[in-house]
C-alpha cells in the first residue's frame, strides 16, 4: 500500500468519526431542547391546572357562604315566626342550604380534619331542621328542648358565618392564598402559634371541636352514635373459653386445624370481641379468621379461604347447609332473604322471622363452598346489634286495607308483614309490599298504625 492510499483512509476514517460526533451532539442537543420545551409545556400546564382548581374552589367558598348565610336566615325567621306553615317552611328553606353548604364544603382544599367538626355540625343541623319541619307538619308543636335546640344551633351557624367571611376577606386581600390554606388548615389544629397567627381558620373550625351531643333523629344524635348490641347476653367469655368456641365451630364446618391462635382483643363497631388466626396441617394457604363476642361468647365473623373444584351441590342444598349452621350456633329461626353465587361460592342473606313477621334488622350471612358444601364465611354482627324481644302493636288495619295507600301506578306484587330499620337506626313496624312499574321493582312500606307510607325502596 503506498503513502497516498493510507492517508486517505485515515482521513475516511477522521471525518466519519467527525460526522458521528456532529451527529450524536446534534441529537444530543433536540432532546435538551425538547426536555426544556416539555419541561415549560408541563409547567404552563400544570400552572393552568392550578389556576383552575384555585378557581373551583374559591367559587364552592363563595356559594358556602351564602348557603350558610341564608340557612341562617331561615333559622331565624323560623324561630321568631308565629305561624307553623311558616315555620315549617323556613325550615325545609333552611334544610336545604345547609345541604348545599355541605357539599360545597367537601370541595374546599382544606385537610380533612379541619373540615371534620364542621361537616359534623352542617349535617346534625340539616337532620333536625328536617326532624322539627316534620314534626310541625303533622300537627304537633316543637316543644321547649327543641326550640332551644334550634336557638343553639343557629348560634353556630352565625358563629360559622363569621369564621367564613373573615377567612374571604383573607383571601380578597391577598393577605394569604388557598396553596397557603391548605398547608396551614393540615398543622393548625396541632400548633398553637400557628392558630394563634390565623384566627380566621381556627375560628373555623374551633367552635365545633366541643359541639354538644344532641338527642335527635339523626345519625349523629348521641342516642344513636352510643347504641348498645341487643342482642348480647350471658357473662364475659375468657380466652380459653373462647377458643373452645372456635374448636366447636370448626368441627361443625368440618376443617382440621393444626393451630389456634389467639391475636387480641379489638371492637367491631360497637362491639368486643375475641380475635383468633386458625391454621391448617399440611396446607399452608389456608388461614381462617375468627371472631367471639366478648360477651356472651357468640359467634360474630368468620372467613377462610375458598375450596378449588367442581361445585358438587345447588344452591338450594347451600341454602339448607347455611340454615342448619345458624342453628348449631345459636342463630335460630331464620329464613332466606336473598343469594349472591360468586363461581363456586353462594353467600347467602338470612332474616329473623317469628309469628310471620320478617325482623328485617335482624340479618346475618353465611358463605357456603358449593364445592364440598362447607361453610367458608359467616357474618353475624347486624343480629347481634340488633336481636332482641319484642312487643309489637296489633295493626291499626289488614294488609289488604293498607295497599289501598299505595299508587294505582304500580302493581304490588308481593305482601308481608316486616320490621324495617330507619336511616337514623330506629325501627318501625311496617307493611311491606314488593311492587312493579315500568319494568322494575319497588318495595313501599305502609305503618301499620298511622297508615303513612313510611319508606319506599329501589
Amino acid at each position: 500500500m503506498d503513502n497516498t492510499e493510507y492517508i486517505y483512509k485515515e482521513q475516511k476514517t477522521e471525518y466519519r468519526s467527525v460526522i458521528k460526533n456532529t451527529v450524536a451532539a446534534t441529537l444530543i442537543g433536540v432532546v435538551v431542547v425538547a426536555l426544556v420545551v416539555y419541561g415549560i409545556y408541563f409547567s404552563v400546564k400544570s400552572r393552568k391546572q392550578e389556576i383552575v382548581l384555585q378557581n373551583y374552589a374559591e367559587q364552592s367558598f363563595v356559594n358556602m357562604i351564602e348557603y350558610v348565610n341564608s340557612a341562617e336566615d331561615c333559622l331565624f325567621m323560623a324561630m321568631v315566626s308565629a305561624s307553623p306553615c311558616q315555620t315549617t317552611n323556613y325550615l325545609s328553606e333552611a334544610r336545604r342550604y345547609t345541604m348545599m353548604a355541605e357539599e360545597d364544603l367537601v370541595n374546599l382544599p382544606i385537610d380533612e380534619a379541619a373540615q371534620e367538626n364542621v361537616s359534623r355540625y352542617l349535617v346534625t343541623l340539616s337532620d333536625v331542621a328536617g326532624a322539627c319541619s316534620r314534626k310541625l307538619s303533622s300537627g304537633d308543636e316543637l316543644s321547649e328542648e327543641e326550640n332551644s335546640m334550634l336557638e343553639s344551633l343557629c348560634g353556630y351557624c352565625r358563629d360559622l358565618s363569621g369564621a367564613l367571611c373573615g377567612i374571604h376577606e383573607e383571601l380578597s386581600a391577598g393577605k394569604c392564598t388557598w396553596n397557603e390554606l391548605t398547608k396551614k388548615s393540615k398543622n393548625i389544629t396541632h400548633d398553637k402559634v400557628l392558630a394563634d397567627q390565623n384566627a380566621s381558620l381556627k375560628r373555623f373550625s374551633d367552635p365545633f371541636t366541643n359541639f354538644p351531643e344532641l338527642e335527635y333523629d339523626g345519625k349523629f344524635s348521641s342516642h344513636i352514635c352510643k347504641i348498645q348490641p341487643r342482642g348480647l347476653s350471658g357473662k364475659e367469655f375468657s380466652r380459653t373459653e373462647a377458643e373452645d368456641v372456635v374448636r366447636k365451630l370448626f368441627s361443625q364446618v368440618r376443617k382440621e386445624y393444626s393451630e389456634i391462635r389467639y391475636e387480641g382483643n379489638h371492637m367491631v363497631n360497637n362491639m368486643e370481641v375475641l380475635c383468633f388466626t386458625v391454621f391448617q396441617p399440611e396446607n399452608k394457604e389456608f388461614l381462617a379468621n375468627v371472631d367471639i363476642t366478648k360477651q356472651g361468647g357468640f359467634l360474630c365473623t368468620f372467613m377462610s379461604v375458598g375450596e378449588n373444584g367442581q361445585a358438587t351441590i345447588d344452591t338450594t342444598e347451600a341454602e339448607e347447609k347455611g340454615r342448619e349452621f345458624l342453628e348449631e350456633n345459636g342463630y335460630e329461626n331464620m329464613e332466606v332473604l336473598s343469594g349472591i353465587r360468586q363461581g363456586n361460592e353462594y353467600t347467602v342473606s338470612y332474616v329473623y322471622v317469628k309469628d310471620g313477621v320478617y325482623y328485617y334488622p335482624d340479618t346475618c350471612n353465611v358463605k357456603i363452598s358449593l364445592v364440598t358444601g362447607n361453610i367458608i364465611g359467616f357474618d353475624g354482627h347486624n343480629y347481634l346489634c340488633c336481636h332482641e324481644g319484642r312487643y309489637l302493636e296489633k295493626p291499626a288495619f289488614s294488609i289488604e286495607e293498607g295497599m289501598e295507600k299505595i299508587s294505582k301506578k304500580v302493581r304490588v306484587e308481593e305482601s308481608r308483614e316486616a320490621v324495617i330499620m330507619t336511616e337514623y337506626k330506629t325501627e318501625k313496624h311496617v307493611f311491606e309490599y314488593k311492587c312493579s312499574a315500568m319494568g322494575r321493582d319497588v318495595y313501599v312500606y305502609v305503618d301499620t298504625q298511622t297508615g303513612e307510607i313510611a319508606e319506599c325502596r329501589c
